[in-house]
């Protein structure tokens, strides 16, 4: 009987042991939600495109409100993939006159395109629309898209593409003077601050002295008697302090100044395709916002009114038939200018004169 139960015990002990030295279970493994295994990893955005921007135009000045107007044009349009950093004044430390080269070689991406600052190293675009050329605003709006197709092809040789062309804002050519002066006999023996040459070579041939001065200068010439009087946008006029060194006003003629924003060949090839596209698209819809103003001449009235608050004197304009020889003779002094630089340029000046005449004609 011992035996019995000593075996029962010893079997029972060893079932015990056998039972409780096997495997522990794993609980088992917390599956995975579906929505966070197929959650994709975030992506970063892409680092945007920057472009810098040259610009002669200070932060005040209307010309500055369009170009600064085309920078957040295509960034938005772009999504921020390119950023275009406007640099006014002249910030970037570049001369107007060497912007074909500057641009051209890269150094900057995009420049505003004035052709008149540019024309020593590519005289055919200061004869495309030069000075006292056109009668009316009308006229200059009307032909700026053919102008716009020569302008393409002679950025085009730097190394240049223009992006968008489009009128200044703007209507009138002004006359600011230290004594009375709306006719051409009163500026005869006068120093006349201009531009660009166009102006200087058509009031030569009129016998009043025009000199190219920086507007930058301006001020201190009038004060110091340097200059008599100066050509300026009437646009310009509103913060440039022209009331303090001058007291007469009056309007000479229509402004006729084609403004560009332009960009190195280089820089826009190497946008991708979609980017490039965007640009082109944008551009186009900026040019053709500022031509829909460009008959609004609103803007040059508030600033005539913003200079007799001032305590200027506004003269009568210069009259029609003022304006008409300065037209007239302007038109000589094309041609004449057209000649003596040669065949090239020659060309340019009567692509462009026979389509006046036939807008004239029409």
């Amino acid at each position: 009987m011992k035996r019995i139960l000593l075996f029962v015990g010893l079997s029972m002990l060893v079932l015990s042991l056998a039972w409780g030295c096997g495997p522990e279970e794993t609980p088992p493994e917390e599956a995975t939600p579906p929505e966070e295994a197929a959650r994709p990893e975030e992506e970063t955005p892409p680092e945007p495109i920057i472009w810098r921007f040259h610009t002669p135009h200070v932060e005040g000045r209307i010309e500055y409100s369009t170009e600064q107007n085309w920078c957040d044009m295509v960034y938005e349009a772009t999504d921020g993939r390119l950023k275009v950093d406007i640099y006014p004044g002249g910030a970037l430390g570049h001369k107007d006159a060497d912007m074909l080269r500057i641009c051209g070689e890269g150094a900057v991406e995009s420049f505003m395109s004035y052709p008149n600052y540019v024309a020593r190293d590519e005289p055919a675009l200061a004869m495309i629309l030069p000075a006292f050329v056109l009668g009316s605003q009308a006229e200059f709006v009307e032909i700026m898209p053919f102008a716009n197709e020569l302008y393409a092809e002679l950025y085009g040789e730097h190394n240049i593409r223009v992006l968008t062309e489009y009128p200044s804002p703007g209507c009138y050519l002004g006359l600011v003077s230290k004594e009375p002066m709306n006719t051409l006999a009163q500026m005869k023996g006068k120093k006349i601050r201009c531009w660009d040459v166009s102006q200087t070579q058509t009031l030569k041939a009129l016998g009043i002295a025009g000199e190219i001065i920086p507007q930058a200068d301006v001020y201190l010439a009038l004060q110091t008697g340097i200059l008599d009087g100066a050509l300026r946008g009437v646009i310009a006029l509103p913060g440039s302090s022209m009331d303090e060194v001058t007291d007469y006003f009056a309007i000479i003629g229509i402004m006729c100044n084609p403004l560009g924003i332009s960009c190195n060949e280089d820089a826009f090839q190497a946008l991708p395709n979609e980017v490039q596209d965007i640009v082109l698209k944008t551009s186009k819809e900026h040019e053709q916002k500022w031509f829909g103003e460009a008959m609004d001449c609103s803007i040059d009235e508030e600033a005539i009114d913003n200079l007799r608050e001032l305590g200027m004197t506004v003269l009568p304009p210069f009259s029609d038939e003022e304006i008409k020889l300065l037209t007239e003779e302007g038109a000589k002094v094309w041609l004449k200018t057209s000649e003596e630089y040669g065949p090239e340029v020659l060309d340019y000046q009567k692509r462009v004169q026979a389509e006046l005449e036939r807008i004239r004609g029409g």
